[in-house]
């Protein structure tokens, strides 16, 4: 199972290294080049990536049924497949409307694709072992953005962003396709000697009260808010509270060092940090970190891109790893995409509409941001509640 688990960490970690380097990760730096050579507004190339998100959403509990019925090996291959069209058809695309259609192709590679079906997959595998390779994936993938960044930016300013875009469209090709089509199988190991004890402990899909799959989802767009809003406009948000533009843009690099450091610990140290504490740290650690620039001068600063860094490592993975802890891993996947349906379709716009509130509120506009997470921390305190409560009564 060791040897499994580390398998599946190095080959997820690296497919989803190159997925969101050659998603998410592709606007901060070719979104001003697309949309001036292609003649639309700047702000329209983050209006195609939030289309691409929604749709994602739509599609996440499907796919995650076919990776509960089939495992990761049919679903992942398509997806790295699919990323491969829609990034060629980006790159060559010669308007809005033909940039658009190729974001709708990427954004069903990307609900195929990206970590909601990569822990499908692990949980498939490894059922309720899945918690430290989940954290294992992440914290590879968490170098998404320092690799992804200065490969395109390089391409870019070497040729055009067309090239850039047609590179990751090989990459998925040449490395992410072989590395999914081979996936230990496709259904969970050791499926019939664990299928009673799984069965024992785990709750059906339609035992499981709509109410608590609806409060998880709560709990998560929430939460997601805060990443979501701040991972857009972090720089900006330190300047609002006193820093100079250089420091501020100093301070907000730290925002990867603190989502890997959370990352790691919960590699190094997976007995400790149990679902519970890692969301409740993926809760907490932004509103500490507010007070922390409210408070403080320049320390603030760095202690806040720190703190909203961690927590944002932890929520990552959270979300793979609560949801197991609360209803086991039947039927993970097709639930896992109820859940984060939500995240997909609601908090899409997330960043523009926090980007109204900094215009208007400044650093105050961290309020909103602190109220969601607290929201959140009730949330999860009454999941707790309702699990340790149903868990006695079982007993």
């Amino acid at each position: 199972m060791r040897k499994t688990s580390l398998r599946l960490i190095g080959q997820l970690g690296i497919t989803q290294t190159i997925g969101y380097a050659s998603s998410y990760y592709l606007s901060a730096i070719l979104a001003r080049p697309i949309s001036q050579d292609l003649g639309f507004e700047f702000e329209s190339y983050f209006t195609f990536v939030a289309i691409a998100s929604i749709i994602g959403g739509f599609l996440g509990p499907v796919l995650g049924k076919q990776i509960d019925r089939f495992g990761g090996r049919l679903v992942l291959p398509a997806a790295s497949v699919l990323f491969a069209v829609g990034l060629a058809l980006m790159s060559l695309a010669t308007d809005q409307i033909s940039f658009a259609a190729a974001w709708v192709v990427t954004g069903i590679a990307m609900a195929a694709g990206l970590y909601d079906a990569a822990f499908a997959s692990t949980v498939e595998i490894l059922g309720d072992n899945s918690r430290q390779t989940i954290a294992g994936i992440t914290l590879i993938a968490g170098f998404a953005s320092t690799i992804g960044w200065p490969i395109t930016s390089a391409i870019e300013q070497t040729y055009s962003w067309r090239e850039a875009i047609l590179f990751w469209a090989i990459i998925h090709v040449l490395i992410a396709l072989p590395l999914h089509l081979t996936l230990p199988g496709g259904k969970r190991l050791d499926r019939k000697a664990r299928r009673a004890e799984r069965d024992g402990q785990d709750l059906p899909m339609g035992s499981i009260p709509a109410s608590l799959v609806i409060l998880t989802a709560l709990l998560f767009v929430s939460g997601g808010f805060v990443q979501i809003a701040l991972g857009a406009h972090l720089p900006q948000v330190i300047e609002s509270a006193g820093a100079p533009a250089s420091t501020a843009l100093l301070a907000a690099t730290l925002l990867g060092p603190g989502q890997v450091f959370a990352r790691l610990l919960q590699v190094l140290l997976p007995s400790l940090f149990t679902p519970q504490l890692v969301t409740f740290f993926a809760l907490v650690l932004h509103p500490i970190g507010v007070l922390s620039l409210l408070l403080f001068d320049v320390a603030g600063y760095f202690s806040f891109a720190v703190l909203h860094g961690m927590g944002s490592g932890f929520l990552t993975v959270a979300a793979g790893v609560l949801p197991l802890y609360l209803f086991g891993s039947k039927n993970y996947g097709e639930r896992q995409g109820y859940i984060m349906a939500a995240n997909d379709i609601f908090l899409s716009f997330a960043p523009v509409f926090f980007g109204f509130l900094l215009i208007r509120f400044g650093a105050l506009s961290l309020g909103a941001t602190s109220a969601s997470a607290l929201v959140a921390l009730v949330i999860l305190w009454f999941l707790l509640w309702h699990h340790g409560k149903v868990s006695k009564l079982s007993a």
